[in-house]
């Protein structure tokens, strides 16, 4: 094998680490860590649409100035249950230079292993070269019918549990307020049936495929791709807000977030194409397993300061989240096998992720008792981030700024019963390759109900159903990789004043 070929393995598998993107196939870095769940069930109900409500204890988490508005002690505990579904359909387009190569990538042809680096042309000549229509043929390219795979996950979870104090001191209303959270469950999976090295259809990954001439040949390596990441990170939830006036409340938070995560990431090759000349080449199998797993430690400290002012009808909110920045420490063991031999090593490092501050602005209005409705606009400056990486990558892409916008409405029906309905949508942590500008991520849209049902003294218990999705594709001039997520939530809320 060429000290060429070698180096551009290695920098594909151990150099790159491209932050929550998925692409052709990403290696860890800080992947997963979009899917927190933020609050109780009434703010899920209303579409996260919370900056400017008050008086509830899910303004712990959006915007703590709204707890100054508590006039009783209040604690609440709830628990979450989620399924989410992936799939991807990755369908090759033939060039005119290697017309029936994407049989092979397809399925629609399966060689031979006694055929290894006979030329596909003269295969072709045989009978026994077969070739089978594709099988999302007629259907939707994105379907899930259509996909070359898809996965499932679901699980009961603990959310949080919290606690707000009213306080009068110092002639001021005061309200302290703490929370401990599982606030995020690691919901990280990717796979590619196609990862090439080099990429046959891009120039984004260690070079890009030219035309052979004929007298050398280049060896383009299949594998099977694929990474997961499980675990959970927690937190620690505080905040003071004070009634300034009557109309003027502010609140700090702080929120101290911990956890661990296991990896495993893997490389099946399947074997190699020989790249010759024009509708020239062959394919051999062979035998490499890679296997990265490990773990990784996740720590942040969050602040935020929050604003409030009502009017008679209508209630304004700010939400300012300060810049922080998230550690990962990782302890990996990287194993290859081959036909004749097997290697493990240790590796570790460290990524820092410095945050830029964050902004949501929220406007309530009410027109009468019964009715109020929520709108809420957030802004995160990510593409100003900075990341420093425990090892080199030479194809690191930045965070696209991240736009979110929520509604939500919430009727008091009677004393019992309170409907709430929801609203978001608000653009991914990456950009997909191929797209035409990658200064925003895909859009993610997300719609919620609620309702809250109350018991006088014994409290009240507040239900929230959320169904998100978001499709995107990744385009390259050999194919295209059309990918759907889609996540359920349920939560299940307790609150008791006393």
């Amino acid at each position: 094998m060429k000290k060429s070929t070698i180096m551009i393995f290695y920098l594909m598998v151990f150099g790159t680490a491209t932050l929550f993107a998925q692409h052709r196939g990403d290696l860890f870095s800080f992947q997963g860590l979009d899917e927190t769940v933020d609050g109780g069930a009434q703010s899920m109900a209303m579409g996260g649409a919370w900056t400017a409500m008050s008086g509830r204890l899910d303004n712990l988490f959006h915007n703590s100035a709204g707890l100054a508005l508590i006039k009783k002690w209040t604690v609440s505990v709830s628990g979450n249950y989620y399924k989410k579904d992936w799939w991807e359909n990755q369908a090759y387009r033939p060039d005119r230079y290697f017309v029936t190569l994407p049989f092979y990538l397809e399925g629609m042809y399966v060689p031979d292993p006694k055929n290894n680096g006979v030329l596909d042309r003269d295969l072709a000549l045989d009978s026994s070269y077969v070739v089978h229509p594709p099988k999302d043929g007629g259907k939707r390219v994105d379907s899930k019918e259509a996909a070359d795979w898809t996965r499932q996950k679901s699980a009961p979870v603990f959310n949080n549990i919290a606690l707000a104090v009213p306080l009068h001191l110092l002639g001021r209303d005061l309200v302290l307020a703490a929370s401990y959270q599982q606030k995020l469950n690691f919901l990280d999976f990717d796979r590619d049936d196609t990862y090439l090295v080099p990429m046959l259809g891009t120039s984004l990954y260690q070079g890009f495929v030219a035309r052979m001439n004929g007298n050398d040949t280049l060896n383009l390596k299949w594998f099977q791709y694929q990474r997961e990441r499980t675990g959970s990170l927690h937190s620690v939830h505080g905040a003071l807000a004070v009634k300034v006036t009557k109309q003027l409340s502010l609140g700090l938070a702080l929120d101290y977030t911990f956890g661990t995560s296991t990896d495993e990431l893997r490389l099946i090759k399947k074997g190699y194409f020989g790249l010759i000349d024009e509708n020239k080449f062959f394919f051999t199998f062979d035998t490499l397993n890679h296997l990265e797993n490990g773990n990784s430690d996740f720590k942040t400290l969050n602040s935020a300061i929050g604003l409030q002012y009502r009017f008679e009808h209508v209630t304004i909110g700010i939400n300012v989240n300060l810049p922080r920045t998230i550690t990962r420490n990782w302890h990996y063991t990287v194993s290859e096998q081959t036909a004749n031999s097997v290697s493990n090593k240790k590796t570790s490092g460290q990524d820092r992720l410095e945050i830029p501050a964050s902004y949501r602005f929220g406007l309530v209005f009410k027109p009468i008792k019964a009715f109020t409705f929520s709108l809420a606009y957030g802004f995160a400056p990510y593409n100003q981030s900075k990341v420093t990486l425990g090892q080199a990558d030479s194809t690191f892409q930045k965070w696209p700024d991240q736009h979110a916008l929520m509604g939500g409405l919430r009727y008091q029906a009677t004393d019992f019963l309170a409907l709430m309905a929801g609203y978001r949508w608000k653009t991914a942590l990456f950009g997909p390759d191929g797209v035409g500008f990658r200064d925003r991520g895909p859009d993610q849209t997300s719609i919620s109900f609620g309702s809250q049902f109350s018991f006088g003294s014994l409290g009240s218990v507040i239900l929230a159903f959320e169904t998100k999705s978001m499709n995107y594709h990744d385009t390259y001039f050999s194919n295209t990789n059309y990918a759907t997520e889609k996540m359920q939530n349920f939560i299940i809320q307790y609150v008791y004043q006393f």
